[in-house]
């Protein structure tokens, strides 16, 4: 494995380093460090966000089986509200603008961490029937649920008087430190479309996506995700008039304006055709809640020297983290700065980490995300020009 070719020698060559030196580097064990010419390139994930997340679905007469599909796979997306501590507010309206106007459907209409059996109330919820409008509306129906006063959109809030904000929380000043500020910013808003048909809502993208980009505001823009599981735009055969997919249960138009939306605003769609929508709600997920997937190397790696490691703070749970093939704990380093528990995760196509060379970036599949904290290490040689 690629990840264990370093690690040894480089044990191994700090003890060496060390007792020549005749260094009392103290109890505890040894931080691994990379080894002369190396590049250690490193990226953090987020912390501990808030998350309004936003489901429009298709209740029009041919959704059933979509709605069972993305029922019975939204485990796939909750994994990642559900593995740290993160603060979020799940809710779902319909793509009928005529029979719910945006209202929020489901019991309870916004879900939180307390929930009762969260995940079960979020299946439910989804299932939103089939008797429906046929004419779908999602981006309207996305629009009228953010003005609706249900307390499900969480805007700027104002710390008090001697206090600060840390991670979205009003917390005693005297708990902080002079880089926390006064207002907890607003929750980050991801907005999901599930339709098989295009939207037929009236206005144009560049009016949908103003509307979406501010809905925190003016100036949290970047706190907006938008996504969909929609019809691809492509021809079901050469010369076909009919543009989308088909699987077994029927067929699904191409949601050319949620695709438009989605890539304009830098966001992700899935066909709606897949047999699976596993992959696509994974990828939703990991990026609601602000993890990175992919990270890009700032040199080609010699590919026999990459390593891969993640750290996080000794404070979190193996739960918590990405899936690990060796987790070490350094909590008893004698340097502070190395105090992590550090694991190891596998590499491979399923659950594993890959490099992409045409993106020169390492990529993390299934449940091998780095969690929440983590600090991502990636530890090489440049590769030699030839």
């Amino acid at each position: 494995m690629q990840t264990g070719k370093i690690g040894g020698a480089l044990a191994a060559c700090l003890i060496v380093l060390a007792s020549l030196a005749g260094c009392d580097c103290g109890e505890g064990p040894l931080y691994p460090a990379p080894p002369p010419g190396a590049r250690v390139d490193t990226f953090k994930q987020a912390d501990r966000p808030a998350i309004d997340v936003l489901w429009v679905i298709d209740n029009s007469p041919t959704m059933k089986d979509v709605q069972d599909n993305l029922a019975q796979n939204l485990i796939s997306f909750f994994q990642y509200l559900d593995s740290g501590d993160v603060d979020y507010q799940i809710a779902v309206t319909t793509t009928d603008v005529g029979r719910h106007g945006g209202k929020l459907v489901g019991t309870p209409e916004i879900l939180t961490p307390d929930t009762p059996d969260v995940l079960r109330a979020f299946r439910g919820n989804v299932r939103v029937g089939t008797s429906g409008s046929a004419k779908e509306e999602g981006l309207a129906a996305a629009e009228l649920a953010f003005q609706q006063r249900s307390g499900f959109l969480r805007p700027d809030v104002r710390c008090g008087e001697g206090e600060v904000c840390i991670d979205w929380r009003c917390v005693p000043e005297d708990e902080g430190s002079p880089l926390d500020e006064p207002r907890c910013h607003a929750a980050h808003v991801f907005i999901v479309w599930v339709s098989d048909q295009d939207d037929r809502s009236f206005g144009e993208i560049n009016y949908f996506e103003r509307v979406f980009s501010q809905v925190q505001g003016v100036g949290n823009e970047n706190a907006v995700t938008l996504a969909a599981i929609v019809g691809p735009d492509e021809e079901l055969e050469p010369g076909s008039p009919f543009r989308g997919c088909e699987t077994e249960f029927g067929s699904a138009e191409a949601g050319d304006r949620y695709i438009e939306l989605v890539e304009r605003t830098g966001g992700l769609w899935g066909s709606i055709c897949d047999p699976s929508y596993a992959d696509t709600l994974e990828g939703m997920g990991a990026t609601a809640v602000g993890l990175q997937r992919k990270f890009q190397l700032s040199n080609v790696p010699d590919l026999d020297t990459l390593e891969v490691r993640i750290n996080y703070p000794c404070d979190v749970l193996p739960e918590e983290m990405g899936l690990c093939v060796e987790l070490n704990d350094y909590c008893d380093a004698a340097n502070q700065d190395d105090r992590v528990r550090q694991c190891i995760p596998p590499e491979g196509e399923t659950d594993g980490w890959i490099y992409e060379e045409e993106t020169r970036s390492i990529f993390f599949r299934g449940e091998s995300v780095p969690g929440l904290r983590a600090l991502v290490e990636i530890v090489y040689l440049p590769e030699r020009a030839n």
